[in-house]
């Protein structure tokens, strides 16, 4: 029988995370108009994911940081994917290759090799509701140095049914993949030896297809350690699920 929290333990686990959330996005909007190191940017990126086995899947991603509203890369990411899910547990790896562009002059910086290490599992799982966390470790290689940066995410899902007659079968087959989430997430660097960044999302995540959907997701962060130390902006994400037949 599937764990069912009752209304009280539903809101406070909404308010536990959205409360961190607005303070976030209200500070970010505040220190980014009046703040030289405060920035928006748009974050697209997309995953293209193939099972190779009944608990195995494989993958490649791209994905980029653009400052707004120029509309300059900040960051571009490429890299290979590979997971396994097994006891309730996704255990993830991935490897890309980075290229940083520098705010002053616009050229490329600094190029990073980085290898990422996730593992993801349920705190709560009910009918409508659903509670996870995600632990990474990343391994961060600038070439003539290198770090590490631990953390932690913890992300609550709403999930939308409904049960109105009167809707087409297309729209009753779109809002049951209509899925609204709050996360958080905090890391820990090994070259200031603190947690320096916190980032919130809000965000939904909305099936285009049985093997497609779209995440569009608001976002602050804040780095105390970064040249930018406030950024607020949109997310994009395109998932794309590739089944393989024999």
């Amino acid at each position: 029988m599937p764990l069912r929290p009752s209304p009280a333990v539903s809101r406070l686990g909404v308010a536990t995370l959205i409360l961190p959330l607005v303070l976030i996005a209200s500070r970010a909007s505040a220190q980014a108009s009046v703040d030289a190191h405060a920035e928006n940017e748009l974050w697209p990126s997309a995953v293209v994911t193939a099972p190779v086995g009944a608990r195995i899947d494989v993958g490649a991603a791209l994905r980029m940081k653009l400052r707004e509203p120029s509309g300059d890369a900040r960051e571009r990411a490429v890299g290979a994917t590979a997971s396994l899910t097994s006891h309730g547990v996704r255990v993830a790896l991935a490897a890309e290759r980075l290229t940083h562009w520098s705010r002053d002059d616009g050229e490329p910086s600094t190029t990073e090799h980085r290898v990422t290490l996730d593992a993801t599992h349920d705190l709560l799982r009910a009918s409508r509701v659903r509670l996870w966390q995600r632990s990474r470790v990343e391994s961060r290689d600038f070439g003539e140095r290198h770090a590490y940066r631990m953390g932690d995410r913890l992300q609550l899902e709403l999930r939308h049914r409904t049960s109105d007659e009167r809707r087409t079968p297309d729209e009753h087959a779109l809002r049951s993949r209509l899925t609204p989430y709050l996360s958080l997430e905090s890391s820990y660097d090994t070259r200031y030896h603190t947690v320096n960044r916190v980032l919130g999302y809000a965000g939904t995540r909305a099936g285009l297809h049985a093997c497609c959907a779209v995440d569009v997701q608001g976002f602050g962060l804040h780095d105390s350690r970064g040249a930018v130390r406030w950024t607020r902006g949109v997310a994009v994400a395109l998932r794309v699920n590739a089944r393989i037949r024999d």
